[in-house]
């Protein structure tokens, strides 16, 4: 990219992002085509545990880890954290 101008670079970027994001929404499509025939089909069964207790006790080891770590961790941290609530 270091021969492009940046209004090159400035697409390239953007249709990067638009790719990530038409690949996430057609894998996701075809994860729940198959997870449909695999329920209907294939003869598996689907469980849904509850995460409540595995996501506290996780939660609890990522602060451990955070009170020892950088402030650049517990950015990281954080953003992990709102993106999964």
């Amino acid at each position: 990219m270091g021969k492009l101008d940046d209004s090159q670079k400035s697409a390239v970027m953007k249709a990067a992002a638009e790719a990530g994001v038409y690949h996430k929404e057609i894998m996701s499509a075809q994860i729940e085509d198959i997870r449909t025939f695999l329920t209907t089909e294939g003869g598996m069964k689907l469980s849904n545990p509850d995460k409540a207790g595995f996501i506290a006790a996780a939660m609890k080891v990522q602060d451990k880890y955070a009170a020892e770590k950088s402030g650049d961790f517990k950015a990281l941290l954080k953003a992990i954290r709102d993106e999964a609530n």
